[in-house]
């Protein structure tokens, strides 16, 4: 099968600097890729970029025919509306038109069980992650991207997370994601990017120790 996303020596610009510097890096598809860095590394950028958020300015960007689910730190949820009108609303949004009963299913699969037709708006931030996880379950889209999916949940709703994520890449989902979480990149990747000062330094594939190297990687000239 092709790559998902295919990039050879692209560059992104801010402020006449380069946020990502002559990356070349392929996808492959059903897998889970975890991006590591120090802040400022570039790793937000990369998944702005592969969502199709950004424009590169130097190099090439192939990307297959799948869909693209992004899941950002700005969850773009309608916080007067309840959950299950949220997730509802996003699943016509994917030309889908599931039944109650399938988006209580699936807000009941995130813990949010009891809380179907209370507001966002009421919601505590973990809450809020969940639901924002779930228009991604309820989405027609092969590709997910998520930019530190863990921010907010405790440690029960990120061992949540985990098994979500890998069931999904088990159901032939691509997942790209970025996160400076050590247990999340041991739970889920197959494979970790490292990126340093919007380059990449390293492709790890798993394997014994692979997590500890990464962050050694990641933590050395990072930006």
């Amino acid at each position: 099968m092709p790559e998902v996303f295919n990039l050879d020596e692209v560059g992104v610009v801010f402020d006449h600097r380069y946020a990502l510097y002559r990356i070349s890096l392929a996808f492959p598809p059903g897998a889970a890729t975890v991006v590591v860095g120090e802040n400022g590394a570039g790793k937000s950028t990369l998944l702005s970029l592969l969502a199709g958020r950004l424009h590169h300015h130097a190099g090439t960007m192939q990307k297959n025919e799948a869909l693209v689910g992004y899941l950002g730190h700005e969850l773009m949820l309608y916080e007067d509306l309840t959950g299950m009108e949220n997730l509802a609303f996003f699943a016509r949004l994917w030309g889908r038109a599931p039944e109650r009963s399938e988006l209580a299913e699936v807000l009941d699969a995130v813990g949010l069980s009891g809380s179907h037709d209370k507001v966002v708006r009421a919601y505590s931030r973990g809450m809020k992650q969940r639901l924002a996880v779930s228009k991604l379950m309820v989405s027609n889209s092969r590709v997910w991207l998520m930019d530190e999916p863990t921010t907010g949940l405790d440690s029960r709703g990120r061992k949540w997370l985990y098994n979500v994520i890998r069931d999904a890449v088990s159901s032939g989902v691509t997942v790209v994601a970025a996160s400076h979480i050590p247990a999340f990149v041991q739970a889920v990747a197959d494979r970790v990017v490292v990126l340093a000062r919007g380059r990449v330094r390293g492709v790890l594939p798993r394997g014994d120790g692979f997590v500890d190297q990464a962050f050694e990687m990641a933590g050395e000239g990072g930006a």
